[in-house]
């Protein structure tokens, strides 16, 4: 069976309900406006559906207003424009003096277990209207209200899957990078970044080797020459939080610089709102490795090398590196 946020989940769909609302414009409250047919638009509102699939997933925190107007609508059908309006109006709130003018849709889709919500912040995009007149006489006027076909209009969107067992979460944020969201967007969700303990494994031995490369120079050879190997020992040693890891895996060795850099990895991995539930055995799988040196030259490491790739420290402070082969050749 596959997940409900997929393509293939999706076809065959249409939408059943559609509103939108006018948000951050000149006015302080947002321009609440009535429910409308999709009529002869269904290929253009499902095409911005399918775009939300390009997002990251997430899950609803305890105590989520977004989750629970969504589950008034599903429960209650005729309440469909009531609560679209109260989360337009809660997401123009949260939004003031960050986003452009715009437009926010509520979408909703039927299946025979549950239900899709799509919710979008789409932006003007002043387009040019042209008239020609007697023939050869043109006129250019500017339409301000506009629902382009440009996907760069669409900054934020979030498609829920609902049933009665729960949620499915998945969202897609334009202004933000590594599949991230805005802090009000994430906070008008008021969701979290959903990952196994495998992805938050793998994601924190990254987070750590890059905090690592980066202070290459203030840190001790041995940890910077046996990154993922300390990442390992500290691993399987366990560590409750974040907190608990970094002094764990950095000790003395770590400062506020060092710190401020491994806090800004875990950001844009998702990993500072997640729960920090760590896999050892993920941990101890053997993965890639790779060695950059002072000059410039970069190595690049299979999993299980050990047996053939050696560092050693040379009497005049320089490093020494074996690799120990039956045959070499440029690639």
């Amino acid at each position: 069976m596959s997940s409900p946020l997929s393509r293939n989940a999706l076809e065959g769909l249409e939408i059943s309900r559609l509103i939108f609302h006018v948000i951050h414009t000149a006015g302080e409250e947002p321009v609440l406006l009535e429910e409308i047919p999709v009529g002869e638009y269904q290929e253009f509102f499902l095409d911005l559906v399918s775009d939300c699939l390009k997002g990251t997933r997430f899950e609803f925190n305890d105590g989520s207003q977004t989750e629970s107007l969504l589950r008034d609508i599903y429960n209650e059908p005729d309440s469909f424009q009531e609560k679209s309006r109260q989360l337009a109006t809660n997401f123009h709130a949260v939004a003031v003096g960050n986003a452009g003018p715009g437009i926010f849709f509520v979408l909703k889709m039927d299946t025979e277990d549950g239900a899709y919500f799509a919710l979008i912040k789409y932006d003007n995009q002043p387009v040019l209207q042209y008239r020609i007149e007697d023939g050869s006489s043109v006129t250019i006027d500017e339409i301000a209200n506009t629902i382009t076909q440009d996907r760069r209009a669409l900054q934020k969107s979030v498609l829920v899957y609902m049933d009665a067992e729960g949620s499915d979460v998945i969202a897609r944020d334009r202004q933000a990078s590594g599949g991230d969201l805005a802090h009000y967007f994430r906070g008008f969700l008021n969701v979290s970044r959903k990952q196994n303990g495998e992805q938050i494994t793998r994601a924190l031995r990254r987070a750590v080797v890059d905090t690592v490369s980066k202070h290459a120079a203030e840190l001790p050879d041995d940890m910077t020459r046996e990154a993922s190997n300390h990442f390992t020992r500290t691993v399987v040693e366990g560590a409750e939080d974040p907190d608990a890891f970094y002094g764990s895996y950095f000790g003395e060795n770590g400062n506020e610089q060092v710190r401020d850099t491994f806090q800004q990895q875990l950001q844009r991995r998702g990993l500072d709102d997640c729960p920090f539930d760590l896999d050892p055995d993920t941990a101890v799988k053997n993965s890639k490795r790779r060695f950059r040196t002072s000059g410039g030259i970069t190595l690049q490491l299979p999993p299980n090398s050990s047996d053939w790739f050696e560092i050693e420290d040379c009497p005049d402070g320089h490093v020494e590196i074996k690799i120990r082969t039956q045959k070499v050749w440029e690639s």
